[in-house]
């Protein structure tokens, strides 16, 4: 979400809102990547975010992970704090005061970043972990597809699903792509 245009954040932003799905996002990559020849990496983004090795989506997950449970050991003092206020057990918070509380836990995580953490919605970890690029093409139905996949064989872990090149632009260079991808 913090690598695209204010347009398409946006954009998004409303379609999570609509769909009901949570979002979080670390920032930009700090450094630029250079050619060997090229010198040394330029920090583009002091403020940013350092990814160590090569593995984007790895990163991106254990960022999303790592804020995600501090939003919910944040909820779980909220919790304990209101429960020993009311003199009343945990177990009895009821669903409407939880949400409120969970926003204010994310509320209170999102100010601790300084900006640094875009997210929305429930962040918290629930059964099944989808990890999406900002540059993914995928059809509609195939998030849902490998969901209800994930859910009708519990013995299931991780589902890979294998993909070929995808027309999207339709320019010269994809359409290249597709020539050589088809032989």
């Amino acid at each position: 979400m913090q690598a695209v245009d204010p347009e398409l954040r946006e954009a998004r932003r409303t379609f999570y809102e609509l769909n009901n799905i949570g979002y979080c996002s670390r920032p930009k990559h700090t450094h630029s990547k250079k050619k060997w020849y090229q010198g040394k990496k330029v920090q583009d983004n002091p403020e940013g975010f350092e990814r160590k090795g090569q593995f984007k989506k790895a990163s991106n997950m254990n960022y999303c992970l790592s804020f995600s449970i501090r939003v919910e050991d944040e909820l779980l003092r909220l919790i304990a704090a209101k429960s020993a206020a009311e003199n009343r057990p945990e177990g009895d918070i009821t669903p409407v005061e939880e949400d409120v509380l969970y926003k204010q836990a994310l509320a209170t995580c999102l100010e601790q970043d300084e900006g640094r953490t875009m997210a929305g919605g429930n962040v918290r970890i629930g059964d099944i972990i989808l990890i999406i690029d900002s540059d993914t093409r995928v059809p509609e139905d195939c998030l849902l597809l490998g969901a209800l996949e994930m859910h009708e064989s519990p013995e299931v872990a991780i589902l890979q699903h294998a993909s070929g090149v995808m027309q999207v632009a339709h320019n010269p260079f994809e359409n290249g792509s597709m020539y050589l991808y088809r032989k």
